[in-house]
């Protein structure tokens, strides 16, 4: 039996705690998957003693500790320890090494600059903020790129973000911190408008800002909209939409900003039927974007996305022509795939089948009628109201979107 370093590094902290909740990262799923380990609920994973004595079990039969090494190892002792950790905990290489003037981005190979991951650079501030700032990284990742995306598609249980390959994930974290950082202005523009940060503080403030948006987007938060990936961050054939997810994120900020905290009961107002006309039109709009210059896409999205909220609480019908003209465009724009000879399905046919099939029959909020992720934010609500003799039965219980339960229908 062999485990991955992030595998390890979980069951002994598992052992460790004896029990306790994790978030449903992949690490948590895979154990959960192939090892019966933890039960699943929401976008948490709760771990109990047995699960912890199963996970010393697990370390011991496979003759690995069931706690970390205390000190630093050399590579050759951790793969003698166990190969999974070779690369992983051990001590750092010599100040001179290819590894270390990659971390610091000072690499070069024949004298040509090599592209490299940077360094830490939050390691100048103090300790209890760099802890801080960690913790709040790793929760905004979870939050954006769990659980991992793969082709072709075959779960609604979608990663908001999109995949997690480090260029396009350093990309949409850029961006992302930019929108929840922007003020009614619309400033900052740019990354190199942002103040520069000595102290971690700007850091946290950004990082605190950012979750906080997100939050109100997806989550259990009782301020959460639970907005389905499937309906607003993805395209026709499976594949995850940056315009439509920082359009999407932009519009919302945008409102926050603004102070127009009305405006998210009158998008729950009409979020039945604003669902419906993206999943129907979910081709329409990608061609569209396409036809838009990359660098304006974003924001295009974000302004069709506004009026048919708009369009939709004055009564008016959405067309087809309605969204072109909403777009920018005039005239007929034509859907549809061209008909290939290949005689296999593609990934991109496979995912567009799935998502069209699994959204016809997903769950539904009672209250707005929206689509629910379940997976990600759902919360509990009492039919009957336990002030007006309501109980805690099945019969009771309704699944919502925690926004919903919180905020509209008290």
């Amino acid at each position: 039996m062999s485990y991955t370093a992030h595998e390890i590094a979980f069951l002994q902290d598992l052992v460790a705690k004896g029990s306790g909740q994790k978030a449903a990262s992949s690490t948590s799923r895979s154990l959960g998957q192939h090892y019966g380990m933890g039960q699943h609920i929401g976008n948490r994973f709760i771990f109990t003693e047995a699960d912890a004595a199963r996970a010393r079990h697990m370390l011991v039969n496979a003759n690995i500790a069931i706690e970390p090494p205390s000190t630093g190892l050399r590579r050759a002792e951790a793969a003698q320890n166990n190969p999974a950790r070779e690369k992983a905990g051990t001590l750092p290489p010599h100040e001179d090494s290819i590894a270390v003037k990659a971390a610091h981005g000072h690499c070069d190979l024949d004298g040509l600059p090599v592209a490299t991951q940077g360094h830490k650079y939050w390691s100048k501030f103090a300790e209890s903020t760099q802890r801080e700032i960690e913790e709040k990284a790793s929760f905004l990742h979870e939050t954006l790129f769990e659980p991992e995306v793969t082709r072709p598609v075959k779960t609604l249980d979608l990663p908001l973000g999109g995949p997690r390959g480090v260029r396009t994930a350093l990309e949409a974290l850029i961006e992302l911190n930019l929108i929840a950082t922007r003020d009614h202005l619309g400033t900052p523009k740019s990354i190199d408008k942002t103040k520069d940060d000595t102290t971690g503080a700007e850091t946290l403030r950004t990082l605190n800002k950012t979750l906080s948006l997100m939050q109100r987007l997806t989550g259990n938060d009782k301020g959460s909209l639970g907005l389905h990936p499937a309906v607003y961050f993805y395209g026709p054939t499976g594949r995850h939409s940056s315009p439509m997810f920082m359009g999407t994120v932009g519009l919302f900020a945008q409102k926050l900003a603004n102070n127009d905290s009305g405006y998210f009961g009158k998008f729950t107002k009409v979020r039945s039927e604003l669902e419906r006309v993206l999943v129907d039109n979910k081709d329409l709009i990608s061609i569209i974007l396409q036809r838009v210059q990359s660098y304006r896409r974003t924001d295009r999205f974000q302004s069709l996305l506004d009026s048919l909220v708009s369009g939709l609480l004055e009564g008016e019908p959405i067309t087809e022509d309605y969204i072109v003209t909403a777009t920018g465009f005039t005239g007929k724009i034509l859907t549809g795939t061209a008909t290939k000879s290949v005689k296999e399905f593609t990934d991109d046919t496979k995912s567009g089948v799935f998502i069209r099939s699994a959204l016809s029959s997903a769950l539904k909020c009672p209250i707005c009628r929206g689509y629910l992720d379940v997976a990600k934010s759902v919360s509990y609500d009492h039919g009957t109201r336990v002030r007006e003799g309501g109980v805690g039965s099945a019969e009771n219980c309704a699944l919502t979107h925690p926004y919903c339960n919180q905020s509209v229908k008290n």
